[in-house]
């Protein structure tokens, strides 16, 4: 049997989003500032460009697997 995890968020802890998952998002102020260089289906875009790397970067340390060495 695994043993479960519990996370725990103190007052004075802001939230992260290894403790807590559901409350991950990108800051307002850093959004804000985003928002004035970028239109909102760019927005879009990067975060899901991130989320997709952030997908292929778990399924490779899940299973092993390195990233190439040469691109080219």
């Amino acid at each position: 049997m695994l043993p479960s995890i519990r996370f725990v968020r103190t007052e004075n802890q802001p939230p992260r989003s290894l403790q807590d998952p559901l409350n991950a998002c990108v800051a307002p102020p850093i959004w804000d500032k985003a928002a004035k260089h970028f239109t909102e289906p760019e927005l879009a875009a990067i975060v899901l460009w991130i989320a997709t790397s952030n997908f292929f970067n778990r399924i490779n340390v899940t299973t092993r697997q390195q990233a190439p060495q040469n691109w080219g």
